[in-house]
């Protein structure tokens, strides 16, 4: 799962459910009360996924997802997981990653919703 916040509110997004974008992919979204503009980028064979800001510079990014990789429709960039511009007019740009960002592992337990398992 990752877990992203932002200004007293954020999703929790399943690895699960990012799977189900495909090999890789991109959801362009907002969080928080203050609605700051994010994007969450998925790798299936890294199962990685990343939160990052949708402002770069002066610009304001929407990103999808296909087979050939997570591209910025505005420019037509491609962007790594990580994201890195590695194909376009923005080559060699990062976007800053939203510092309220984790990854929590399959067999996490949540607490004060599981029981903890007993000490060994």
């Amino acid at each position: 799962m990752l877990g992203v916040g932002e200004g007293g509110g954020g999703w929790a997004f399943s690895l699960n459910s990012l799977a189900e974008l495909g090999p890789v992919g991109a959801i362009s979204t907002s969080l928080g009360a203050s609605r700051t503009p994010a994007a969450v980028f998925w790798d299936r064979d890294r199962r990685a996924a990343s939160a990052y800001s949708r402002q770069l510079g002066g610009a304001l990014l929407t990103f999808r997802g296909s087979s050939d990789g997570i591209f910025d429709i505005e420019s037509g960039t491609r962007w790594t997981v990580d994201g890195l511009a590695v194909e376009g007019p923005l080559v060699g740009e990062r976007l800053d990653r939203i510092r309220d960002g984790f990854m929590f592992f399959p067999l996490t337990w949540i607490w004060g919703v599981h029981e903890p398992p007993e000490p060994r």
